[in-house]
């Protein structure tokens, strides 16, 4: 997840892309079938009444931190709005972050907070098995963005030990308008805090191990080509090389029937741990200030997303080493 810190560059461009064979579809939504994702259950005992393919409101479920519905100035909770429109199918789903929200004047309630949306999957992908890449892609646009407000397309996951939550990530983050089409690029592997306090003291940003980040989208940046206020595609190919070794891929591309282009590889950080595939738009900063009757929208459009188990082509595949084999 975005962090309200310097942004540092990793120079991981890569400028080829490694070949892929046969594709095996895992999860598909076209959000045209409103009871697949309008589903709004926060006790974790409920979710067993849905199918696996089904998604939530909201996502903590199952989740360990963060305990509560917020994040940095949004408190979650916005209904997803189906969009009759220019979607591949005709329809889209419609995520807002909204000036207004009505809990802001529930009594007792000190702070104030904007209104965000956010899916989830149910269902966790992964880890790719050696030789195969899980990709998770989405068509999606930012037709009205604030400075400070992040719109995402990511996966996630969380588990606890010894009194720590570890965290595994990776994100595809447009980082406000005042940055027009950039991106933040992250990978998180094993990241651990206490009590959602931070890194724990043998952890840093951008350590290599832990955390991975690369800015796109600017003259001074990573090259990304896509406009983020039209429709546009994004992929994360999140690979097994061998036995425990992953990399993580950030492609993107403008029109469907485009080539997808590889922005960034980041091999140090790479996930190990099944997650969920979550999309969001949520604000870091005090402004937009929260208003007490409906203002402004800000939109995140989604018109499909997919995950998907692929075969990677031999060359990427690495042997493993044989004690005293011959080079």
């Amino acid at each position: 997840m975005f962090k309200q810190t310097t942004l540092f560059l990793v120079p991981l461009f890569a400028s080829f892309i490694h070949p892929v064979h046969a594709q095996n579809v895992l999860f598909s939504e076209q959000f045209d079938t409103p009871s697949r994702w309008s589903t709004s259950v926060r006790n974790p005992k409920n979710v067993a009444q849905y199918r696996g393919s089904d998604w939530l409101q909201y996502p903590p479920l199952g989740n360990i931190a963060p305990s509560s519905f917020n994040l940095g100035y949004t408190e979650w909770g916005n209904k997803p709005v189906q969009m009759v429109g220019d979607g591949a199918e005709g329809r889209f789903l419609r995520f807002k972050l909204s000036t207004y929200n009505p809990n802001n004047f529930k009594v007792n309630r000190a702070s104030k907070f904007c209104w965000g949306t956010e899916l989830q999957t149910l269902r966790k992908f992964g880890p790719p098995s050696v030789g195969h890449a899980i990709e998770f892609e989405s068509r999606l646009r930012l037709p009205v963005l604030a400075p400070r407000m992040i719109g995402s397309f990511y996966t996630y996951s969380q588990k606890q030990s010894g009194g720590t939550v570890f965290s595994d990530e990776v994100d595809f983050e447009y980082i406000g308008a005042d940055y027009g089409n950039e991106m933040l690029l992250t990978s998180w592997n094993d990241w651990a805090r206490r009590n959602d306090n931070g890194p724990i003291p043998s952890q840093g940003y951008n350590d290599g191990k832990h955390h991975q980040d690369a800015l796109t989208g600017s003259a001074k940046a990573l090259p990304n080509g896509v406009n983020r206020a039209t429709w546009h595609l994004l992929k994360i190919r999140w690979s097994c090389l061998s036995s425990g070794v992953y990399r993580i891929e950030y492609f993107s591309k403008q029109n469907t029937t485009d080539v997808y282009k590889l922005l960034c590889t980041q091999d140090g950080a790479a996930p190990n741990e099944a997650m969920e595939m979550h999309l969001n738009i949520w604000a870091t900063d005090p402004d937009p200030k929260p208003t007490n009757a409906p203002g402004t929208n800000y939109l995140m459009d989604v018109d499909w997303c997919r995950v998907s188990d692929v075969i990677l082509g031999a060359g990427v595949v690495r042997k493993p080493k044989v004690s005293g084999a011959k080079s």
